[in-house]
């Protein structure tokens, strides 16, 4: 029986994984907080939940990187006509990381 590569993968990962992995990681996902931690560090946490979880659209991912961060960034970027449904990620990211620095 001969098996390709993306089954294989996906075998491995069953076999290696609890069944409910993915829940367990989008729930995380879901609940993950910037709580004061720099916004770059933010983004990259959030990135790798992101991943884990898989099939998360990079619109849906800005949403959620949006929700999630500290309120005086997301009254900044909402002053500066930042919108969590049209706004690119480096966008928010950059303007973010210049809110820190003032």
């Amino acid at each position: 029986r001969k098996w390709s590569l993306k089954r294989f993968l996906e075998e491995l990962f069953n076999y290696c994984f609890p069944v409910n992995f993915r829940t367990i990681q989008r729930e995380r996902y879901l609940a993950y907080r910037q709580d004061g931690h720099s916004i770059r560090d933010y983004k990259r946490h959030l990135e790798e939940l992101a991943d884990s979880v898989g099939n998360i659209s990079k619109r849906d991912f800005v949403i959620r990187f949006w929700q999630g961060a500290d309120k005086y960034l997301r009254v900044q970027w909402a002053k500066d006509g930042y919108d969590p449904e049209k706004s690119k990620i480096l966008d928010l990211q950059e303007s973010g990381e210049r809110y820190e620095q003032s």
